[in-house]
């Protein structure tokens, strides 16, 4: 592929930042990969409904993954011809971090984690 077809990948896709992102980037002529694990630390209706929206525009791709899951992101940088990667898959919120720190520290620390080393090994930005 060269590189006019490589796709970016956007993690968190049917997060409100992510899929205003998602839009202005297939605007601009990119092809776009989202991934989100439609978790429902907001609202589903919500996130089913931005992803709805994504999902009719040309150029985008859904991939239900976690970031968490380092051999299903694996599998994603080695089906797709990804350029760079837009990281807003993550757990927000004060109160419940608190409540429950470990799941934050999955998604955040290690979920990050996973997507820069398969950046190195898959040399994408």
């Amino acid at each position: 592929m060269t590189e006019d077809n490589k796709q970016v990948l956007v993690t968190g896709c049917a997060g409100f930042i992510a899929s205003k992102i998602s839009e202005q980037l297939i605007s601009t002529g990119q092809q776009v990969v989202g991934l989100d694990n439609m978790n429902p630390a907001y609202p589903i209706e919500l996130k089913r409904w931005r992803l709805a929206k994504l999902e009719k525009l040309s150029g985008f791709t859904f991939v239900s993954a976690d970031v968490t899951n380092f051999n299903g992101l694996k599998e994603i940088f080695e089906s797709y011809s990804l350029s760079t990667i837009v990281n807003l898959a993550a757990h927000a919120g004060v109160r419940p971090s608190v409540e429950n720190p470990w799941i934050y520290m999955e998604t955040n620390l290690t979920g990050t984690l996973n997507l820069l080393e398969l950046c190195k090994t898959f040399n994408v930005s």
